[in-house]
């Protein structure tokens, strides 16, 4: 039974102009974090990632803009705007998601460290055809102590009538 579901569509075109519509709730939500992730701790575990949009590799979500506010192993992430469109069982994709994520697993490899876990999401992602739970995978490349290329993978691990997922590359700082 095709699930009909109705969402509002987003007069956003660009993830720029997705970050500029966040609410002040929002905003405010995201400077708090930002202070916290900021103070210092004696442990190199605090990392901001921006990815303006997604690319199409695993994950076939397009135009999704990324951000991730990292502590230790729990990431907090935004994403958005997704593009309206609608999949083959007829649901939306629109509209701005936020998710929790843990990232227990780490193997490290150089300047190359892949991390692995799970979280969950607001509301399902990308859309009503998924799961509010999704795995997700980060390779980060360090370029210096404080700058490395992420890219990250979120889905849900085809545990959905759909596996849509999402992948970015992101420009990562981490705080000490």
């Amino acid at each position: 039974m095709k699930k009909n579901t109705t969402y509002k569509r987003s007069k956003i075109n660009t993830p720029l102009e997705g970050v500029a519509a966040l609410s002040a709730r929002g905003v405010s939500a995201v400077l708090l974090l930002t202070i916290l992730l900021s103070m210092p701790t004696t442990v190199c575990a605090q990392k901001l990632s921006l990815s303006p949009t997604s690319i199409i590799a695993w994950g076939v979500t397009p135009v999704t803009a990324k951000a991730e506010l990292s502590y230790k192993d729990i990431s907090i992430i935004w994403i958005g705007p997704i593009r309206a469109q609608t999949d083959r069982y007829g649901s939306v994709y629109s509209g701005t998601n936020t998710g929790i994520f843990w990232h227990p697993v780490t193997k490290e490899v150089g300047a190359l460290i892949l991390t692995g876990g799970a979280g969950i999401f607001k509301q399902p992602f990308p859309n009503d055809s998924h799961t509010r739970i999704n795995a997700s995978m980060k390779a980060d490349l360090h370029i210096t102590n404080t700058f490395s290329i992420t890219y990250s993978h979120i889905s849900n691990a085809f545990t959905g009538r759909l596996n849509a997922g999402v992948d970015n590359l992101s420009l990562t700082i981490t705080l000490n």
